[in-house]
């Protein structure tokens, strides 16, 4: 009981709480005023989870449909991000600071992978894009964030703490 009761005054205290879709299969910790969105529709798994000014920035995930293994996901994720650095080129939607990117290593206590993000100016805001894959109990799952800097950091925080429900 004493466990429980500090566990309780350590959250209240940073500022965080857990969020659990009222459906889904997943759980994580958001950062204070955050906002956590499930649809879940024949199959499909799909998070939105907005900062506390919505404008600021769109974290998305969703479980990866095609057969693929953990090991994978270094690969998978340089795929989708020389992906994304054709589409800038070629679109222009993005002018992107740098077409160099890394692709870092991404883990919690209950999820591995890896993420690539990119730096952009929107009017006079410095941007994110990031795009990420997680190995979450044996289901990878993929997604995005697209935002203000300093939300792609919590953003991080809070994908290090998905786990599977249960």
């Amino acid at each position: 009981m004493r466990y429980i009761l500090f566990a309780m005054m350590l959250m209240v205290v940073t500022g965080c709480h857990l969020a659990v879709a009222a459906e889904g299969p997943l759980a994580m910790t958001l950062p204070e005023g955050w906002r956590l969105e499930y649809k879940g529709d024949n199959g499909v798994d799909f998070y939105s989870v907005t900062p506390a000014i919505a404008s600021n920035g769109l974290l998305m995930f969703f479980k990866w449909p095609p057969p693929a293994r953990p090991e994978e996901i270094p690969a998978l994720v340089r795929k989708l991000a020389d992906g994304f650095v054709k589409a800038a080129a070629r679109t222009g939607k993005y002018k992107l600071t740098s077409k160099q990117y890394e692709v870092e290593r991404l883990e919690g206590e209950h999820c591995t992978g890896n993420h690539a993000a990119f730096w952009f100016k929107s009017g006079t805001d410095d941007q994110v894009q990031g795009i990420f894959m997680l190995n979450v109990d044996g289901q990878i799952w993929n997604g995005q964030f697209t935002g203000q800097s300093e939300n792609w950091l919590q953003a991080l925080r809070l994908l290090k703490t998905i786990k599977k429900k249960g």
